[in-house]
């Protein structure tokens, strides 16, 4: 299945990628110059989609691409990538598959082929394949699932790439698996190589099966049966039927009669106890050997492959739209813009007196202290909360400002191990509170439940008291998350 294209020519992988380099190359850009471009997009070009988040990020960025033609590469480059490994794939597999047909198929004229081989490479090995590329997919990391990744083909391609077409490319990450990732990007990961793995698979069997159908057009083939395990000829036949129930009601010529496995059988050792062969007969195994490549090879997957084709578009929209620099990026889109000497949108309603607030639950025990943008040294503000406060830090951790999406995420997933019942974030009062903020304070409610609460810690300058109405843009600010678990506590 080809994969979805957008009107300017663009798929959504090369979209996504070009996306997310831009939006994080262009976090060091004022924020006020952001919030200026973005909202004359969201009011101009992209007005009547803004209820269509993806729709929107797109018209987005075909206006930003628009401007800087040639900038944007990085998608063009692993689109290109993808194409050399799709074919590199393609042809391996074609060659492989006629490489196995050969060897099965390999017929002196002394003895037949054995039909017993032919079901153990095109039935049980083909089904074992597939059936561990399934197990790929399962939710969850354990031991069998990351062994299971590091054998499967997609994954040793990805490998490939990344050491050899890759190297020295900053967007190589897109097909190597990190700790650091976010779950919408392993899923992606998991997708993309299991689509390798099928598109694979494909062309093994579009070759076996071409390899196959040429032998028996072209040259004199008989087929028999034998094994050393002393198959009594009423459990060969058995076996024979379960495995040609997937076309028994429509190609009967393909499941093997009583009387063909009967004759077909052979002895290697001894002509005296060989059935005497009838050549005509020997040859009508040919249509149940295609049929097991086309049943339990080749048509599982085509299905796979376009299923997993399926998958990797949602996987990538999915990337896309949850990633915090996109979310924001909506945002700015959406939100009136409203200037008053700030980089930051301020309403009038932040600037009125004191509206009533909830209060944080005692915090009780050590709490992890998340220190937003530098708001303030380390160590001194370890000292000024134990000389001011009653409050214990177990361990402080730094996030936003140079911080990159990748560390931001490493922090919130060394924060989940500590399961703490508080989470201390300390911002500088003084600077408005941008959306990359609170995005990043969305995601760690996302990802440490409902129970915990979130307090934001306010600092003046010289980690001095904040102004109160700072604290009340802040409050104001903090309640667009709707989040009854977060506060803003100027006094701890």
């Amino acid at each position: 299945m080809p994969e979805i294209r957008e009107r300017s020519g663009r798929t959504l992988f090369e979209d996504t990628v070009n996306i997310l380099h831009f939006l994080e190359a262009d976090r060091a850009a004022p924020y006020a110059k952001r919030q200026h471009r973005d909202r004359q997009i969201g009011q101009g070009a992209c007005e009547n989609i803004l209820d269509q988040p993806l729709k929107t990020v797109q018209c987005w960025w075909q206006q930003i691409s628009a401007d800087r033609p040639g900038e944007h590469n990085e998608g063009n480059k692993l689109i290109r990538v993808r194409g050399l490994v799709g074919l590199a794939a393609v042809v391996f597999g074609l060659l492989s598959g006629l490489g196995v047909i050969a060897a099965v198929f390999q017929y002196d004229g002394s003895h037949p082929i054995n039909v017993v081989t032919l079901i153990a490479v095109f039935v049980i090995l083909q089904s074992v394949f597939i059936g561990t590329s399934l197990l790929m997919l399962l939710p969850g990391q354990n031991f069998l699932s990351r062994a299971l990744a590091s054998l499967n083909v997609g994954a040793m391609i990805s490998g490939i790439m990344h050491r050899t077409l890759l190297k020295s490319s900053s967007s190589s990450v897109f097909f190597m698996g990190t700790s650091d990732h976010t779950q919408a990007h392993n899923l992606l990961l998991r997708w993309q190589l299991f689509s390798w793995s099928q598109l694979l698979g494909c062309a093994f069997n579009t070759g076996a099966l071409l390899g196959a159908v040429l032998l028996i057009v072209f040259t004199d083939l008989a087929f028999g049966w034998s094994s050393t395990l002393m198959f009594e000829t009423v459990q060969f036949q058995k076996l024979i039927y379960l495995v040609s129930l997937p076309w028994a009601g429509i190609w009967p010529d393909a499941s093997p009669t009583q009387a063909l496995i009967e004759q077909s059988r052979f002895y290697r050792l001894g002509a005296e106890q060989a059935t005497p062969f009838i050549a005509q007969s020997l040859t009508a195994w040919w249509p149940f050997v295609v049929a097991c490549i086309l049943s339990y090879g080749l048509l599982p997957r085509v299905v796979l492959l376009s299923i997993s084709r399926v998958f990797v578009q949602r996987a990538l929209a999915t990337l896309l739209m949850d990633n915090p620099q996109v979310i924001s990026l909506l945002d700015r889109m959406r939100t009136p813009e409203v200037a008053l000497g700030s980089p930051v949108l301020i309403s009038p309603e932040m600037l009125l007196d004191e509206e009533p607030h909830a209060k944080p639950n005692s915090i009780s025990g050590s709490v992890p202290l998340i220190i937003w943008a530098d708001a303030a040294e380390r160590f001194q503000l370890l000292s000024r909360l134990e000389k001011d406060s009653s409050v214990q830090v177990s361990q402080a951790y730094k996030a936003g400002g140079a911080c990159s999406m990748a560390e931001d995420m490493e922090t919130i997933t060394t924060l989940l191990e500590k399961r703490s019942d508080s989470i201390l974030i300390a911002v500088k009062s003084w600077e408005p509170p941008l959306n990359d903020m609170l995005d990043f304070i969305a995601l760690l409610r996302q990802k440490c439940g409902d129970k915990t609460q979130i307090i934001l810690f306010p600092l003046g300058p010289d980690l001095s008291v904040a102004d109160q109405q700072e604290v009340r843009i802040w409050r104001h600010a903090s309640k667009r998350l709707s989040d009854a678990q977060l506060f803003v506590e100027p006094d701890l």
